[in-house]
This record gives structure tokens, C-alpha cells and sequence, in this order.
């Protein structure tokens, strides 16, 4: 093996693994509900999703498996919305997702991962050896599974922002108006 070639691999490899620990951490702990920070996630959520329509818009597979992962997000952005715990802390409101959801949601993505990895290290080995052979870039399996996971944190995100603006706006009519002198 040339460590020197294999050096950047094994980094990124490293950095995958380090994101995936965080995102399973993040995942089994509770998150702060704060409505700006979930709206901007489910923005940049929104926006990726955008510009992978555009480049998935080439092939009819890719179109069809496009819908099928966004309705799958939908449905699944849903049940973990229903399915999630909420508690309040003196220092605001905190929800814990569904650990079944993400469980699943990180299942998915690990696996698509090392199966697209080996793919394209074996198209990358075989153009090598037989230049001039097409590449299939288009992968509908890819086009779902990424719908899949942008269409359920956009749409669980915004659920959830609107979750935190009702949870504050009872617990301050519950407080009653500011100011009245009662102790």
C-alpha cells in the first residue's frame, strides 16, 4: 500500500466516521427547540433538495425515484414528529426524536454510502482498464435515498419549528399576563 496516496482516504474516512458519531449522538440526546435555528435548517434543507432536482431532472428513473423518497420523507418526517418526546428545562423547551427514526435514517445513509464508495471505486478501476466505457452517473437508488433524507429534515424541521412557537405561546398563557402582581 502507498501511504502517502492512501493518506487523504484514510482522512476523510476519519471525518466520515467522526460526523456519523455526532450525528448518532445528536440523534440519541435532546436538542434545544429554538424556531430560527430549525427554520434555517429546514431552509438549507429545502434548498439542497432544489438543486439536486435539477441535477436528477435528466433520467426518468431519477424523476420517479425522486417522488417516491420525497413521499417516503414526508410520511417519515410525520411519524417521527408524532413519535417525539418534548420536556421543558428551566432553560427553554427540548424535544428527543424518535430513536427508531434515526436509527434508520443513519442505517439508510451509512449503507448508501459504502455501496456508492464501492461503485464508483469500481467504475473509476474499470475505466482505468477499459477507457471509453460510459459512465452511469445517473443511480435512481441514490436519487430516493437522498430525497428520502432531505425531504424528512426539511419537513420535520419546519413541524418542529411550528411545535415550539405553540409549546412557548401555551406556557406564556399559562404564566398569564405580564405584570399582574401575582406572586
Amino acid at each position: 500500500m502507498n501511504w502517502p496516496h492512501a493518506m487523504p482516504l484514510l482522512l476523510l474516512s476519519l471525518l466520515i466516521i467522526w460526523s456519523l458519531y455526532r450525528r448518532v449522538r445528536r440523534t440519541i440526546a435532546p436538542a434545544r427547540l429554538v424556531p430560527r435555528r430549525l427554520y434555517l435548517r429546514a431552509a438549507l434543507f429545502l434548498a439542497v433538495e432544489a438543486l439536486s432536482t435539477v441535477s436528477f431532472a435528466m433520467h426518468v428513473w431519477d424523476d420517479v425515484s425522486a417522488a417516491i423518497g420525497l413521499c417516503a420523507g414526508i410520511g417519515l418526517a410525520v411519524f417521527a414528529y408524532r413519535t417525539t418526546r418534548y420536556e421543558h428545562r428551566p432553560d427553554g423547551w427540548y424535544y428527543r426524536t424518535n430513536a427508531a427514526v434515526g436509527v434508520v435514517l443513519i442505517t439508510l445513509f451509512i449503507a448508501r454510502l459504502v455501496w456508492r464508495t464501492a461503485f464508483v471505486y469500481e467504475e473509476v478501476a474499470s475505466a482505468t482498464a477499459h477507457p471509453g466505457t460510459p459512465s452511469t452517473a445517473s443511480d435512481p437508488l441514490t436519487a430516493a435515498i437522498l430525497f428520502v433524507l432531505f425531504t424528512y429534515y426539511a419537513v420535520y424541521f419546519l413541524l418542529l419549528a411550528a411545535k415550539a412557537r405553540t409549546l412557548t405561546a401555551e406556557q406564556d398563557s399559562a404564566r398569564g399576563p405580564r405584570g399582574s402582581g401575582s406572586t
